[in-house]
């Protein structure tokens, strides 16, 4: 490592997805374009650095404790949406081109152009503007939000489960995880994955399979608008030289 003012720059060995290097992202970060061209064979081995992390240290791993015990769901779930909160921020810091940086209070606006101190906005933001989940979650910033909406609000996920998960190692509140949408025989109710998280009774019920099914879908929404954005492209590029630890010029 080599210390530059306030960094601590990452040797160029280091690896960030499989094989892919800090030096490799170095190198290729310099050829890429921050236009609206959607064809560029640069920004494709970029994104491809990008789901390559994504797929070897979050999905994939995802995908393999959910193979456990698919029938009997003894708990694995709660590994499963720890996880998938990790990539709830993770997809949105790369979508704002934002770090997080421990501060108290509200920090400047220089500063939240590519800095964030609250992780709640992340997952407000992701959940609340971003299909499908927008189609579930609304921004009240309360717990459970109004109980005359029939979306849920983004705090109870954030509180619930997020800060439950990976606090307490425990759901909150009236807050469960289950596999699928099912009736009282285990008969699927939602075989197209279409339900990611509702209201019953006084339960919030997340069900860890569409929502894992609509993370896929945002990566993949996600890839196709970086391509034809300059401002994602700008902001991808910002949060990736974060990751490495390189030193804005």
């Amino acid at each position: 490592m080599e210390t530059v003012g306030e960094w601590v720059w990452l040797a160029d060995n280091i690896k960030i997805a499989e094989e892919y290097t800090v030096g490799y992202w170095k190198g290729l970060r310099d050829k890429l374009p921050v236009d609206e061209n959607p064809d560029n064979q640069d920004w494709d081995e970029a994104l491809k650095i990008f789901e390559t992390r994504v797929n070897t240290r979050f999905i994939n791993p995802i995908v393999e404790i959910s193979k456990m015990d698919p029938d009997a769901g003894k708990g694995e779930g709660f590994s499963v949406v720890a996880l998938q909160c990790i990539l709830i921020e993770f997809f949105e810091a790369f979508y704002e081109g934002r770090t997080f940086i421990l501060k108290r209070g509200t920090l400047n606006a220089d500063e939240s152009r590519t800095k964030y101190n609250r992780s709640d906005e992340m997952f407000k933001n992701f959940l609340t503007e971003h299909e499908p989940f927008s189609a579930f979650f609304c921004t009240h910033d309360k717990n459970n939000g109004d109980l005359s909406c029939n979306l849920i609000s983004y705090y109870t996920f954030y509180n619930n489960f997020r800060c439950g998960l990976l606090h307490e190692a425990a759901t909150k509140g009236s807050s469960i995880i289950r596999i699928e949408k099912n009736d009282k025989d285990g008969n699927p109710l939602d075989p197209e994955h279409k339900i990611l998280i509702e209201k019953c009774g006084n339960k919030i019920i997340l069900y860890r399979t569409p929502f894992q099914k609509a993370l896929e879908q945002y990566l993949k929404n996600y890839k196709s608008e970086l391509m034809s954005s300059g401002d994602r492209k700008e902001k991808f590029k910002n949060k990736m030289d974060e990751l490495c630890q390189i030193p804005n010029p």
